[in-house]
């Protein structure tokens, strides 16, 4: 997820476009802002960027803006995709926190880093004894 992360910041910057995650129940697919029609558009030709399903046994969480996130189902209209974490054209992201939870085991959370560019990551025991 951070290296995805690193890429496609990397890419809005040097493309000078906007990129976002759609996190969906059981999965995230990567999307790129298309100007002339005004709708996000998924990111297909690439194994890098291809839309993942989560094993059933992987929960996601996110917040945005401090928010917790009701995750959509998967499938949507195009018009209606629309992703929650974005990556801007100036390299810059918008608050989350996204958290990979298995049920009784690790925690996973990835967060844009309060002093730095770079995504934090923390992992804990989700039941610690």
């Amino acid at each position: 997820m951070v290296a995805i992360l690193g890429y496609l910041r990397d890419q809005a910057t040097l493309q000078g476009r906007e990129f976002g995650i759609r996190f969906f129940d059981g999965g995230y697919e990567f999307l790129v802002y298309n100007p002339r029609d005004g709708m996000w558009l998924r990111l297909e030709n690439d194994k890098l960027t291809q839309a993942r399903k989560l094993p059933a046994a992987l929960e996601i969480s996110l917040l945005v803006e401090g928010r917790k996130v009701v995750l959509p189902e998967a499938k949507v209209k195009d018009e209606d995709r629309q992703p929650q974490v974005l990556l801007f054209s100036s390299g810059e992201l918008n608050l989350f926190e996204l958290t990979l939870e298995r049920e009784g085991g690790k925690r996973v959370t990835f967060k844009p880093g309060a002093a730095s560019e770079e995504i934090e990551v923390t992992e804990k025991l989700a039941n610690p004894a």
